[in-house]
């Protein structure tokens, strides 16, 4: 079914996807009619009518792709994953636009909204995240197991060093900028050693606080980098073992 040629899902879907009942599912899009307004939800949201297994008319809606998404920020974490899921694959099955413009502007209108509400999915993530944990605690970390906790596609140790010195976060030795250890996002640690000919030599270890792995989230989500899926984040248990 469509609405004005936009691909759509049925509440019952939605039910079934979120695990809800159906008639919870009507009064949340309910909801959002009487707080979008009738010219707006309209859009997104078309009443219908099914025949239930004992050939009763019962009501429900159509949704868009819009409406999905605008009725999973009322959700969590996991239940949005999932709708998010299902928009990517009806745009999978969107038709073709007539122009590469318009392809071009309908490809970065439905990946920014699928985006924002990724962000979301990921900020809101259940507290098992080892960095969650932690919050507001005086623990560091090495940069090796902050790659570890936030747990993002292809970026380790090395990789992270790199994008923290490109946007000049850290010195090309990898030493914190004075006004990032002023934000309490790293702690310099002194380690001093005696070479064979007596000489006194001093390094520095950059490790990181809780305030200072939010900092870095932040900055790979604004750089365009992806999270590794949910069930290969890290946990207290892991990163300690």
């Amino acid at each position: 079914m469509r609405i004005e040629n936009k691909e759509t899902i049925t509440s019952l879907e939605v039910a079934e996807l979120t695990n809800k009942e159906h008639k919870n599912i009507l009064a949340d899009i309910r909801d959002e009619v009487s707080k979008l307004g009738e010219d707006r939800s309209r859009l997104i949201f078309q009443p219908i009518e099914y025949l239930d297994n004992r050939n009763r008319k019962q009501p429900a809606f159509n949704i868009t792709l819009d409406g999905v998404l605008q009725l999973g920020a009322r959700y969590d974490a996991i239940i949005r994953f999932n709708l998010i899921q299902k928009v990517n694959e009806l745009q999978n099955k969107i038709k073709a636009p007539v122009t590469m413009k318009e392809a071009l502007l309908l490809a970065l209108e439905q990946q920014e909204k699928i985006e924002a509400l990724e962000l979301k999915v990921i900020e809101d993530m259940p507290k098992v995240e080892f960095y969650d944990e932690v919050t507001g605690s005086k623990t560091t970390f090495t940069m090796d197991k902050v790659a570890k906790i936030l747990n993002f596609k292809k970026i380790g140790r090395n990789t992270l060093f790199d994008i923290l010195r490109k946007n000049e976060i850290l010195r090309s030795d990898n030493t914190p900028y004075q006004s990032y250890v002023d934000r309490g996002w790293f702690r310099l640690i002194e380690s001093k050693f005696t070479k064979l000919d007596g000489e006194t030599c001093i390094t520095y270890k950059t490790v990181v606080y809780q305030k200072g792995v939010d900092g870095i989230l932040k900055l790979l989500l604004n750089l365009g980098y992806k999270k590794n899926s949910p069930e290969n984040t890290f946990t207290v248990s892991n990163i300690a073992n």
